[in-house]
């Protein structure tokens, strides 16, 4: 049995027009073989292209990363801001002979915060008058930097601003 490289078709041997093509088919097949061998390595294009798109992932990669750290400080500064509201609005609610003495206070919400501590300072503002400051300073992990968040507010014996 002949393989199907020996097989010949006469009449297609014998056909003028079947030669001229089957001469341009190998011709072309030969030049597209030589060029591709001699084709090595990238085009410019194509390493602008990539470097462009590697660029891109990594933009979006450092966006995602930035959100979340951003994130985590939002949360803990929202929260910090509630305990801080809710002392103020706790001392307003004693009145002026209620007010404790300057120093730390607690709050259930305290411990989600990481590494926060709380300090409350009651001063003299005036004869009649005393000024609140209530103050949370914490640590997010993996930050150097401590941030804080710190309402002051006036209570007088008599009740309204002095």
């Amino acid at each position: 049995m002949k393989q199907k490289s020996e097989i010949r078709n006469p009449k297609h041997e014998t056909n003028p027009k079947f030669q001229i093509l089957n001469f341009k088919f190998v011709s072309n097949f030969v030049l597209r073989a030589s060029c591709l061998q001699l084709k090595r390595g990238f085009s410019l294009i194509e390493v602008v292209i990539s470097i462009f798109i590697v660029g891109v992932i990594l933009f979006l990669l450092q966006s995602v990363l930035q959100s979340s750290v951003l994130a985590r400080i939002s949360k803990s500064q929202g929260i910090a801001l509630s305990i801080a509201r809710n002392e103020i609005e706790v001392l307003r609610e004693g009145g002026y002979d209620a007010l404790p003495p300057s120093g730390s206070f607690s709050n259930e919400l305290l411990s989600t915060i990481p590494l926060a501590t709380t300090t409350r300072t009651v001063s003299p503002f005036n004869d009649k008058t005393k000024q609140v400051v209530v103050s949370i300073v914490w640590q997010d992990p993996g930050s150097a930097a401590s941030s804080t968040v710190s309402l002051s507010t006036l209570i007088t014996q008599t009740g309204g601003l002095p």
